[in-house]
């Protein structure tokens, strides 16, 4: 059924003459509230990123390139970058193609921006992820121990659920490119600059 058709069931006599007077506003504000809620975007909080944020350093923290677990033919990169801006790739990519794509910005890749805080060698991110079929985006954060050219992830958080205890290593690769840092879209956004 198009817009159309519904606004005239709903709001129109058989003579087309508006009806809307006749109507108990009730289920009109429901419908509004209810078309409201569905095209809304809502965007978790964060809880490290705020005004004036400082994201910390350490000398072993690695910028001209990312950080992946190594697997054979497929990588899911993690971009840092000076200023605490994180790019993670939410999807395996394939390694013979994925340093043409992510410079190129390519849409078919599934990617999460956030931030990062250093304290001592522990290192934690939060970035935020676009849910499939709706315009929510969930927080994430991960908190791991920094090494020499890789990071150890000991921790992983979804909406503020409890910590869940992980065990996997992500080594760095050096790379010429990497996503622009000014896409980073948790800088824009007037609720996580509070």
């Amino acid at each position: 059924m198009s817009v159309r058709v519904a606004f005239t069931i709903l709001f129109q006599d058989d003579l087309g003459v508006p009806r809307i007077d006749k109507m108990k506003k009730t289920p009109l504000l429901l419908i509004v509230s209810f078309v409201f809620t569905a095209c809304a975007v809502t965007y978790d909080l964060p809880v490290m990123y705020k005004k004036n944020y400082v994201p910390g350093t350490h000398a072993l923290l690695r910028f001209d390139g990312y950080y992946s677990q190594d697997l054979s033919d497929f990588k899911k990169p993690l971009y840092l970058y000076r200023d605490g801006s994180v790019w993670f790739a939410e999807v395996m990519i394939m390694q013979a193609t994925s340093d043409e794509i992510i410079a190129k910005g390519d849409r078919a890749i599934q990617y999460s921006w956030g931030n990062y805080k250093v304290d001592g060698d522990t290192i934690y991110i939060e970035r935020f992820n676009r849910q499939e079929n709706t315009n929510n985006y969930r927080r994430i954060t991960l908190k791991g121990i920094i090494k020499t050219d890789a990071i150890l992830w000991i921790q992983r958080e979804e909406n503020r659920q409890n910590p869940v205890k992980v065990n996997y290593e992500t080594t760095f690769h050096a790379t010429t490119s990497k996503p622009d840092s000014s896409g980073n879209w948790t800088r824009t956004r007037p609720q996580y600059n509070k």
